[in-house]
């Protein structure tokens, strides 16, 4: 009898001791696996937001390349493209990245769960710069229908100033010293689409200035030009765009957008009074803040909206 209850006992032991093994390989399983799950989930959104951002810089030049830029960031991360369904809109301003992989479980499948699927998603959008917060040059472009690869004076030399401007705007104090400082620097503030900023009048040359502008030009060891240029080069400017005509003197007018310039690779040499800066209108893509429904001057900014 006692021997009995003593089996009988042992049996439950056993029975409740294999239980608990199945429980605990439960509960383990789903901290290990449900880490693994998460862990997987965030390299996913980390891989969709880098394709999304990646592929928008392209979305005004060529869509394909958009989708081939944004394929290749997916892989970069360490996915498998074909788990992603990459998506531009009509209107070619916004390019949705989308992703779908099954993760096997190890653990809690003594549970009877095999797998699951982890989803993510990113939206980016691409569009004009409203506003630049450090960087702007000093030098302004009145036209309302820029033209890529045209170009440009931005500075003119004696005798071909009109009405008092010769091409600088005043950013910040007057004079020669703010304006060489803007040039070198680029201007320290923000200024948005709207703003309104007076005009720098007089034909300004100053020993600063020409150092200024011939220091942005001999820090380009690149050798860019304006169909093949390293991003962040020296002689790539930022400049506010007005609609015509030149103020009056010392006038004011309103900021319509913005837009960069490939400085030529020509030094400020004597005459110095007959001096242009010159250069092409360029497509670029920084940071900033953007605007799909305004004009598009060629300067334009990304970002994720979710």
């Amino acid at each position: 009898m006692f021997k009995q209850i003593l089996k009988s006992e042992s049996g439950t032991v056993i029975l409740l001791t294999a239980l608990a093994m199945v429980a605990l390989c439960g509960i383990v399983g789903l901290a290990v696996d449900g880490g693994s799950l998460y862990i997987t989930k965030a390299k996913m959104q980390n891989a969709v937001d880098a394709a999304a951002l990646a592929g928008s810089q392209l979305l005004y030049e060529d869509n394909i390349l958009a989708k081939n830029i944004a394929e290749e960031y997916i892989e970069k991360n360490g996915f498998n493209k074909d788990d992603f369904n990459i998506s531009i809109s009509e209107s070619d301003k916004s390019i949705v990245v989308e992703g779908l992989k099954e993760v096997d479980f190890t653990f809690v499948r003594v549970l009877g769960i095999h797998q699951s699927m982890v989803k993510a998603s990113a939206t980016a959008i691409s569009g004009p710069i409203t506003s630049i917060d450090n960087g702007l040059r000093p030098l302004a472009i009145y036209d309302e229908n820029l033209e890529y690869g045209k170009h440009y004076t931005l500075k003119y030399g004696a005798n071909d100033g009109e009405t008092g401007n010769y091409g600088f705007v005043r950013l910040g104090d007057s004079g020669a010293t703010q304006v060489a400082e803007n040039l070198t620097y680029g201007y320290n503030g923000k200024i948005k689409k709207g703003d309104d900023i007076q005009s720098e009048t007089g034909n300004l040359s100053s020993n600063a200035i020409r150092k200024a502008v011939n220091d942005l030009i001999d820090n380009c060891t690149h050798g860019c030009t304006y169909n093949n240029y390293q991003e962040g080069c020296s002689r790539l400017i930022a400049v506010p765009v007005f609609d015509p005509p030149v103020p009056n003197g010392a006038g004011w007018k309103e900021v319509t957008g913005f837009a960069m310039f490939i400085l030529d690779p020509t030094k400020i040499t004597t005459p110095y009074g007959h001096a242009e800066i010159t250069g092409y209108f360029i497509e670029y893509t920084t940071s900033g803040d953007i605007d799909s429904s305004q004009t598009d001057n060629g300067l334009r900014g990304v970002k994720l909206t979710q």
